[in-house]
Protein backbone atom coordinates (compact mmCIF):
# COMPACT_ATOMS: atom_id res chain seq x y z
CA UNK A 1 0.00 0.00 0.00
CA UNK A 2 2.86 2.35 0.85
CA UNK A 3 4.36 1.96 -2.66
CA UNK A 4 1.06 2.99 -4.28
CA UNK A 5 0.90 6.05 -2.02
CA UNK A 6 4.40 7.00 -3.17
CA UNK A 7 3.37 6.63 -6.83
CA UNK A 8 0.26 8.76 -6.42
CA UNK A 9 2.32 11.49 -4.77
CA UNK A 10 4.59 11.57 -7.84
CA UNK A 11 1.81 11.86 -10.43
CA UNK A 12 1.71 15.40 -11.78
CA UNK A 13 -1.54 17.34 -12.14
CA UNK A 14 -1.31 16.78 -15.88
CA UNK A 15 -1.17 13.01 -15.47
CA UNK A 16 -4.06 13.14 -13.01
CA UNK A 17 -6.09 15.06 -15.56
CA UNK A 18 -5.12 12.58 -18.28
CA UNK A 19 -6.24 9.72 -16.07
CA UNK A 20 -9.74 11.21 -16.07
CA UNK A 21 -9.72 10.96 -19.89
CA UNK A 22 -9.15 7.16 -20.04
CA UNK A 23 -11.19 5.53 -22.75
CA UNK A 24 -11.23 8.86 -24.54
CA UNK A 25 -9.21 9.66 -27.68
CA UNK A 26 -7.71 12.53 -25.69
CA UNK A 27 -5.69 10.08 -23.60
CA UNK A 28 -3.71 8.88 -26.61
CA UNK A 29 -2.93 12.40 -27.78
CA UNK A 30 -2.10 13.86 -24.39
CA UNK A 31 0.03 10.95 -23.23
CA UNK A 32 1.94 11.14 -26.53
CA UNK A 33 2.49 14.86 -25.99
CA UNK A 34 3.76 14.83 -22.42
CA UNK A 35 4.59 11.21 -21.63
CA UNK A 36 2.51 9.69 -18.86
CA UNK A 37 4.01 8.24 -15.68
CA UNK A 38 0.81 6.37 -14.86
CA UNK A 39 1.10 2.60 -14.59
CA UNK A 40 -1.88 1.49 -16.71
CA UNK A 41 -2.22 -2.27 -17.25
CA UNK A 42 -3.30 -2.45 -20.89
CA UNK A 43 -1.85 -4.47 -23.75
CA UNK A 44 -1.93 -1.48 -26.08
CA UNK A 45 0.09 0.64 -23.69
CA UNK A 46 2.57 -2.20 -23.19
CA UNK A 47 3.05 -2.41 -26.96
CA UNK A 48 3.52 1.34 -27.22
CA UNK A 49 5.96 1.28 -24.32
CA UNK A 50 7.99 -1.50 -25.97
CA UNK A 51 8.06 0.42 -29.25
CA UNK A 52 9.35 3.48 -27.41
CA UNK A 53 11.93 1.38 -25.55
CA UNK A 54 13.15 -0.06 -28.85
CA UNK A 55 13.46 3.40 -30.40
CA UNK A 56 15.14 4.69 -27.26
CA UNK A 57 17.66 1.83 -27.31
CA UNK A 58 18.51 2.58 -30.95
CA UNK A 59 18.86 6.29 -30.22
CA UNK A 60 20.91 5.49 -27.15
CA UNK A 61 23.43 3.55 -29.23
CA UNK A 62 23.79 6.44 -31.69
CA UNK A 63 23.95 8.97 -28.87
CA UNK A 64 26.60 6.92 -27.06
CA UNK A 65 28.73 6.72 -30.21
CA UNK A 66 28.42 10.48 -30.70
CA UNK A 67 29.15 11.14 -27.04
CA UNK A 68 32.26 8.96 -27.18
CA UNK A 69 33.56 10.80 -30.22
CA UNK A 70 32.66 14.20 -28.74
CA UNK A 71 34.36 13.31 -25.46
CA UNK A 72 37.54 12.39 -27.32
CA UNK A 73 37.44 15.73 -29.11
CA UNK A 74 36.46 17.85 -26.09
CA UNK A 75 38.76 16.34 -23.46
CA UNK A 76 40.95 19.40 -23.73
CA UNK A 77 38.13 21.72 -22.51
CA UNK A 78 35.86 20.17 -19.81
CA UNK A 79 34.22 23.56 -19.16
CA UNK A 80 32.60 23.39 -22.60
CA UNK A 81 31.20 19.97 -21.77
CA UNK A 82 29.72 21.28 -18.50
CA UNK A 83 28.10 24.26 -20.23
CA UNK A 84 26.73 21.99 -22.95
CA UNK A 85 25.21 19.64 -20.37
CA UNK A 86 23.62 22.56 -18.51
CA UNK A 87 22.22 24.00 -21.75
CA UNK A 88 20.79 20.61 -22.75
CA UNK A 89 19.06 20.12 -19.39
CA UNK A 90 17.62 23.65 -19.53
CA UNK A 91 16.34 23.09 -23.07
CA UNK A 92 14.70 19.75 -22.27
CA UNK A 93 13.09 21.17 -19.12
CA UNK A 94 11.74 24.24 -20.93
CA UNK A 95 10.26 22.10 -23.72
CA UNK A 96 8.57 19.77 -21.22
CA UNK A 97 7.08 22.74 -19.34
CA UNK A 98 5.68 24.10 -22.63
CA UNK A 99 4.17 20.75 -23.65
CA UNK A 100 2.56 20.24 -20.24
CA UNK A 101 1.08 23.75 -20.33
CA UNK A 102 -0.44 22.99 -23.75
CA UNK A 103 -1.73 19.65 -22.41
CA UNK A 104 -3.42 21.32 -19.42
CA UNK A 105 -5.13 23.88 -21.66
CA UNK A 106 -6.21 21.06 -23.99
CA UNK A 107 -7.75 19.20 -21.06
CA UNK A 108 -9.66 22.36 -20.10
CA UNK A 109 -10.95 22.63 -23.68
CA UNK A 110 -12.00 18.97 -23.72
CA UNK A 111 -13.70 19.20 -20.34
CA UNK A 112 -15.82 22.06 -21.67
CA UNK A 113 -16.58 20.19 -24.92
CA UNK A 114 -15.60 16.49 -24.80
CA UNK A 115 -14.48 14.51 -27.82
CA UNK A 116 -16.74 11.77 -29.14
CA UNK A 117 -15.83 8.37 -27.71
CA UNK A 118 -15.73 6.72 -31.14
CA UNK A 119 -13.03 9.06 -32.46
CA UNK A 120 -9.61 7.56 -33.12
CA UNK A 121 -7.96 10.85 -32.24
CA UNK A 122 -4.97 12.35 -34.07
CA UNK A 123 -2.61 10.20 -36.11
CA UNK A 124 0.90 9.56 -34.80
CA UNK A 125 2.33 11.54 -37.70
CA UNK A 126 0.19 14.54 -36.82
CA UNK A 127 1.06 14.19 -33.11
CA UNK A 128 4.79 14.02 -33.87
CA UNK A 129 4.64 17.29 -35.79
CA UNK A 130 2.36 18.85 -33.18
CA UNK A 131 4.76 17.91 -30.38
CA UNK A 132 7.69 19.61 -32.11
CA UNK A 133 5.72 22.84 -32.44
CA UNK A 134 4.08 22.72 -28.97
CA UNK A 135 7.41 22.29 -27.20
CA UNK A 136 8.42 25.77 -28.38
CA UNK A 137 5.12 27.45 -27.39
CA UNK A 138 6.33 29.54 -24.47
CA UNK A 139 3.73 32.34 -24.53
CA UNK A 140 0.27 31.86 -23.07
CA UNK A 141 -1.31 32.91 -26.37
CA UNK A 142 0.54 30.28 -28.40
CA UNK A 143 -0.13 27.62 -25.78
CA UNK A 144 -3.84 28.46 -25.94
CA UNK A 145 -3.81 28.30 -29.74
CA UNK A 146 -2.04 24.95 -29.78
CA UNK A 147 -4.40 23.62 -27.11
CA UNK A 148 -7.41 24.57 -29.23
CA UNK A 149 -5.84 22.96 -32.29
CA UNK A 150 -5.09 19.73 -30.42
CA UNK A 151 -8.58 19.61 -28.90
CA UNK A 152 -10.06 20.17 -32.38
CA UNK A 153 -7.92 17.42 -33.88
CA UNK A 154 -8.87 15.04 -31.05
CA UNK A 155 -12.55 15.74 -31.71
CA UNK A 156 -12.26 15.48 -35.48
CA UNK A 157 -9.07 13.76 -36.73
CA UNK A 158 -7.78 15.22 -40.00
CA UNK A 159 -9.49 18.58 -39.51
CA UNK A 160 -6.29 20.50 -38.68
CA UNK A 161 -3.59 20.34 -41.33
CA UNK A 162 0.09 20.04 -40.54
CA UNK A 163 0.58 23.22 -42.54
CA UNK A 164 -1.69 25.03 -40.06
CA UNK A 165 0.55 23.81 -37.23
CA UNK A 166 3.60 25.16 -39.04
CA UNK A 167 2.03 28.57 -39.66
CA UNK A 168 0.87 28.91 -36.04
CA UNK A 169 4.34 27.98 -34.78
CA UNK A 170 5.82 30.96 -36.63
CA UNK A 171 3.50 33.56 -35.07
CA UNK A 172 4.78 36.20 -32.70
CA UNK A 173 2.82 37.01 -29.54
CA UNK A 174 0.87 39.94 -30.99
CA UNK A 175 -0.11 38.07 -34.14
CA UNK A 176 -1.00 35.00 -32.08
CA UNK A 177 -3.46 37.07 -30.06
CA UNK A 178 -5.11 38.35 -33.23
CA UNK A 179 -5.07 34.92 -34.86
CA UNK A 180 -6.65 33.22 -31.85
CA UNK A 181 -9.94 34.92 -32.72
CA UNK A 182 -9.86 33.58 -36.28
CA UNK A 183 -8.87 30.07 -35.22
CA UNK A 184 -11.60 29.98 -32.58
CA UNK A 185 -14.12 31.09 -35.19
CA UNK A 186 -12.87 28.45 -37.66
CA UNK A 187 -13.09 25.72 -35.04
CA UNK A 188 -16.62 26.79 -34.03
CA UNK A 189 -17.85 27.00 -37.62
CA UNK A 190 -16.51 23.52 -38.29
CA UNK A 191 -17.98 22.29 -34.98
CA UNK A 192 -14.57 21.35 -33.59
CA UNK A 193 -15.22 23.30 -30.38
Amino acid sequence: MEENDDKSALISPVNTAIATQLGNPAFKALSYLIGSVLDIPAAWLDQQAQRIKDKTAARSEVTQALATQTAKTAVTDPEIIERAKAALVDQVYRRQVNKEAVAMKTIENLQADPAPEHSDGPSEDWLAKFERHAEDASSDQLRSLFAKLLAGEIRNPGAISQRTLHVISMLDQETATLTRYFITTFLKVNKLI
